[in-house]
């Protein structure tokens, strides 16, 4: 969304409080939304209920360690009263994009086609090399045994976090992209699951380890894996008690294809010390998680300024877009 966009939707907010009815969001680039749950319930001042999803944990943290532009007004805005909303990156819509076309609907909604060249209109050349990537993956479902019905994509769960306390009830909510066995000679390892959590993940190239050190949980760098934070994987999982992987798949230019990941957790190998491990430092990390956001709700959300109030999608915060002078 550009910025003439983003004023156009604080004028529209102001004629929602002016009359008192809400205003139906415009589809923008042949975007279905499909809306979840907030983050929070707060019924008469007091917090009642907290929904907790893996997007929203990478929203405050990587690796559970508290990102330093973290701001619980935006917080508060985006994720609780849900009255703003980031402007999706290009690697977002192409993302939302290559999951409609394989599966027929995104997480967030359905993306029935992308922008096209803004001079000409025509398709952008990565759009052209996404659909051949839809293809090449309609390839590995039939060679891996890969399952797409409208009854296992897309599939939404949600359970009780059991260490919750009893005056404000906590869950774990998430939808997995698909459901399915998997078989696959990975060069000569051998991967079978009779049913996994399969994620799709569409990236540029497939083989990057480039990782921005100041800010690591924006890079995806497939190439190398360990770099990054998997809390999907654990958080997956858990949530539906299985195993879980990645595919990756790539545009780029030269030799573009696909790759399978899979995450070490106790759904994948019980017995194992690393992923006994990750387990215990999710359930910490969990309970840190709901600490936080009380923490937050505590403490009225409070603002907290830096660079990153440039970019803020909170449009009536005085913070946003404002100027030092002398």
């Amino acid at each position: 969304m550009s910025q003439r966009n983003d004023y156009k939707e604080f004028f529209k907010l102001v004629d929602q409080m002016k009359t008192g009815k809400k205003i139906k969001p415009e589809i923008e680039h042949n975007f279905i939304p499909d809306h979840g749950k907030p983050l929070a319930i707060i019924v008469d001042g007091i917090l009642k209920e907290i929904y907790i999803s893996q997007s929203f944990i990478k929203e405050i943290a990587f690796k559970w360690e508290e990102r330093p532009d973290v701001c619980p007004w935006r917080i508060y805005n985006t994720w609780v009263l849900r009255i703003f909303k980031r402007d999706p990156s290009d690697a977002m819509l192409y993302g939302e994009y290559f999951e409609t076309k394989i599966l027929g609907r995104g997480a967030r909604g359905k993306m029935l086609s992308l922008p096209g060249n803004k001079r000409t209109g025509t398709k952008r050349v990565a759009h052209e090399r996404i659909d051949e990537a839809v293809i090449r993956f309609n390839k590995v479902k039939e060679e891996t045994g890969i399952i797409v019905t409208n009854r296992n994509v897309q599939v939404r769960r949600e359970t009780p976090w059991l260490d919750s306390s009893d005056e404000i009830k906590v869950y774990l909510h998430g939808t997995a992209d698909i459901i399915s066995p998997f078989l696959y000679d990975y060069g000569g390892n051998i991967m079978e699951f009779d049913v996994a959590v399969l994620d799709t993940k569409l990236t540029s190239d497939r083989d990057v380890c480039y990782q921005d050190k100041n800010k690591p949980w924006g890079s995806f760098c497939w190439g190398c894996p360990e770099k990054m934070d998997h809390l999907q994987g654990i958080f997956y999982s858990t949530l539906f008690e299985l195993p879980f992987l990645y595919l990756i798949f790539d545009y780029r230019k030269d030799n573009p294809g696909w790759k399978p990941v899979a995450v070490n957790n106790i759904m994948l190998n019980p017995d194992n010390p690393e992923a006994k491990l990750r387990q215990k430092e999710f359930e910490r990390g969990i309970n840190w998680t709901v600490e936080t956001i009380k923490g937050y709700y505590a403490t009225g959300w409070p603002k907290c300024p830096g660079d990153w109030c440039l970019k803020c999608p909170v449009l009536t915060c005085e913070f946003k877009n404002k100027m030092q002078t002398v």
